[in-house]
């Protein structure tokens, strides 16, 4: 099968120029604030390297082929400060398992659970049995795996004592109950590690280096999941007074950036979608249960 890509990097979105310098291992941009290298990787005879990229003024582009049993393709990673490093193709996959497994796993019971319940109601046809089987093993796997028990708090990755604040999502993909004891340490631990006054960071950039440049903002998406967390978990007064800091830093027509800066100024993609629907389905959603508290 034939595979393309293309690099055309626009780095401090656009903002910044940069430079590309080449390297018999692979290519590396060079901006003020960052520096990115693309290297290939390939396990196969059927060799594709460096000197199958081609560079042009705005980034640069590959075509290979891989075929049966082949595993192959390009990393772009923060560089070391000269060329690009040789990577392994066990190493590449173990980067990208790091990366995809946790959310990988979560995601796959969501979507078992989720065909499972379209059979059942809807009265489609499917292997339920074998679904439910399966949705199964993989919760037992996310909830010894994924839980730190030194932390008491779900982690960023299987093996990891770091939270990362997409795990606020947790609960609203039902994998496990806003009250249930392992998420209420959780949600404690994101009080005390990753929320700021109410704002929350993605994860601590200084115990897991992202390679970015500058400071880190707090996210704003990540602040509307914190308080729909608190809600669901029955903390409707933390929710509240979160959610109503929180529009204080809308801009005067309402709108918001993906990140709120130190200094309280929005920063980032400006609007930012996600920001905008996070806020609405939050909104909603502590709007629904303020109204039961008062029934």
């Amino acid at each position: 099968m034939r595979f393309r890509f293309d690099c055309h990097p626009r780095f401090n979105y656009g903002r910044d120029p940069y430079e590309l310098e080449v390297h018999p291992e692979g290519d590396v941009f060079r901006s003020p604030t960052l520096t990115l290298s693309i290297a290939p990787f390939k396990d196969s005879e059927r060799k594709f390297d460096a000197r199958g990229i081609r560079r042009d003024a705005d980034g640069v582009s590959a075509s290979f082929t891989l075929h049966a049993g082949d595993i192959g393709g390009v990393v772009l990673e923060t560089a070391c400060p000269h060329a690009p490093r040789a990577m392994s193709t066990e190493e590449a996959c173990d980067l990208l398992a790091e990366t995809r497994d946790y959310w990988r796993r979560v995601l796959s019971w969501v979507a078992l659970d989720r065909a499972i319940r379209i059979a059942h109601r809807r009265g489609r046809p499917g292997d339920t049995a074998r679904w439910a089987t399966e949705r199964d093993a993989i919760y037992q796997q996310v909830m010894t795996c994924g839980f730190n028990q030194e932390r008491r708090a779900f982690v960023q990755h299987y093996g990891s004592d770091i939270l990362d604040a997409s795990l606020l999502a947790m609960p609203g993909l039902n994998i496990i109950s806003p009250t249930d004891p392992m998420w209420e340490s959780t949600l404690r631990a994101m009080d005390a590690e990753l929320a700021s006054d109410s704002l929350v960071y993605r994860y601590d950039p200084k115990a897991s280096p992202d390679g970015l440049a500058g400071t880190e903002g707090t996210f704003n998406m990540c602040t509307f999941w914190y308080v729909q967390a608190l809600a669901q978990a029955g903390r409707l007064d933390d929710a509240r007074l979160t959610f109503e800091k929180m529009l204080t830093y809308a801009s005067p027509l309402g709108l918001y950036s993906e990140e709120i800066a130190p200094t309280g100024e929005q920063i980032g993609n400006f609007p930012q979608a996600f920001s905008h629907l996070s806020l609405i389905s939050t909104a909603a959603h502590l709007d629904d249960l303020l109204d039961k508290e008062q029934c």
